[in-house]
């Protein structure tokens, strides 16, 4: 078997050779490319646990995942995990590069319907006041942090108090809420003239209430993603040595503000630099913990353990109906690996991760296979962006997609199918029902006059 420090390098000189390919072969000057986003995602992915690996002196300390700790994991078994990233990066970059994901033009004219940006507007303080009405009178809070222990203790307190279907729909109407402000950043960045001064105090603001409250970091980070993608194409290109700093910046800052997000204010080692760089590039992170949950699902497989068939559906069982209209029960993968393992009453939830899906299938096949249909998936796709014009609400999917490319490594190959069918299209029927309740108002005071 190659061994991981190998494996490591030809994934690196394969990701190397594909930022060739895309800015100097193929000339692209924007990264407004869902086939970009999709390949950068997964190196990042695939890369990181092994870094981590160094940081901790070829080990997984006690600041790493605790599954990984207690297993005290050898070089052998990272080795013989590390082959399935292996696999599944290269056939996801090949077929990327073999799709050809041509350039989006410059010059793409955007169709808006008509008041959009009012209806948007309305949407947003409409869905604001109610989710404020859900967190005053029930305790919830989707954006609240799940990683401080008071904002953790108060979430698993308004979960066990609240009904089960207002819980259902104040998770819902966050997601549509998360979409509204990324839809009204998007408008505002297309006109960024006009409206320039307006999203630099947006984006203050949400960094700023980030810092103060130890809240999530994706709300913010999402938004500095989709205003960095809609304006290094539309307004002012980038060029490759900015863009890369620039994204390491932005990845260690990704990584500092989890860290921090769960400090013990009274701790004031914590603060020691020394220790803080190490903690950022060998702490516990999401990497870290669907590397963990492949390992353990590895030696789950290895034990010749019998899954429930419905694991292999994982990738649409979030779309089935409702368990009680169903024959059989519905269980993600995720919940069935935390009930498995012990895990369920521990307070804490693990990513499943697309390597877990496929070790439980048909292992290095099925990678390859998955690689394939996510490329033809995200071809079409890309296909519909490459005309001299497109709808808003066709450029807002294909830029929330390019933001969500990372669900198909850290979840399933579809996972975005749940976003799609429960965020983004119940997103689209609110903008209608406002559109028509509103001018059938204008209508009405047209008829009476």
């Amino acid at each position: 078997m190659i061994n991981f420090g190998t494996q490591f390098f030809i994934i690196c000189l394969v990701f190397i050779f594909y930022i060739f390919h895309y800015f100097y072969v193929l000339k692209s000057t924007s990264i407004l490319n869902i086939g970009f986003w999709i390949v950068l995602s997964t190196f990042i992915y695939t890369v990181f646990p092994i870094i981590n690996y160094y940081f901790g002196d070829f080990s997984f300390g006690v600041l790493s995942d605790s599954r990984l700790f207690k297993a005290n994991i050898s070089d052998y078994e990272v080795s013989d995990l590390y082959s399935y990233y292996l696999v599944y990066f290269i056939s996801i970059t090949a077929f990327i590069l073999l799709f050809r994901f041509t350039k989006i033009p410059t010059t793409l004219k955007v169709a808006y319907p008509k008041d959009l940006f009012k209806h948007i507007i309305i949407l947003y303080a409409l869905l604001r006041l109610v989710l404020f009405f859900f967190s005053v009178f029930y305790k919830i809070d989707f954006e609240r942090s799940q990683h401080v222990s008071s904002a953790i203790e108060l979430n698993q307190q308004a979960y066990s108090n609240a009904p089960y279907f207002i819980i259902q729909i104040s998770s819902k109407l966050s997601g549509i809420f998360s979409i509204t402000k990324i839809a009204l950043l998007v408008i505002m960045t297309l006109n960024y003239q006009k409206f320039r001064k307006y999203i630099i105090l947006f984006i203050t603001i949400e960094f700023i209430f980030l810092l103060i409250n130890q809240g999530s970091r994706t709300q913010l980070f999402n938004l500095l993603f989709i205003y960095f993608l809609i304006y290094q194409h539309f307004i002012s290109s980038v060029k490759l040595a900015k863009l890369l700093f620039f994204s390491s910046i932005f990845l260690i800052l990704f990584l500092f503000l989890g860290y921090y997000r769960g400090l013990d204010p009274s701790s004031a080692t914590q603060f020691d630099l020394k220790t803080l760089t190490s903690i950022i590039f060998s702490v516990n992170n999401e990497f870290q913990v669907l590397f963990a949950t492949s390992f353990e699902v590895l030696e789950l497989v290895k034990s010749k353990l019998h899954f429930p068939w419905i694991l292999y559906f994982n990738d649409i069982v979030t779309v089935f109906p409702p368990s009680q209209l169903l024959p059989f029960q519905k269980i993600e993968a995720a919940n069935w690996y935390l009930v498995n393992q012990g895990y369920k009453d521990s307070g804490v939830g693990y990513m499943w991760g697309v390597i877990s899906q496929a070790l439980i299938g048909f292992g290095y096949y099925e990678l390859v296979f998955r690689s394939l249909l996510l490329t033809f998936l995200a071809k079409n796709l890309h296909a519909k962006l490459s005309k001299n014009s497109i709808n808003f609400y066709q450029l807002l999917l294909y830029i929330l997609l390019c933001l969500k490319a990372y669900y198909t490594f850290r979840n399933t190959t579809l996972g975005f199918i749940p976003f799609v069918v429960y965020e983004f299209i119940p997103f689209v029927v609110l903008i209608g029902i406002l559109d028509l309740i509103i001018n059938s108002k204008i209508n009405l005071k047209n008829y009476f006059r």
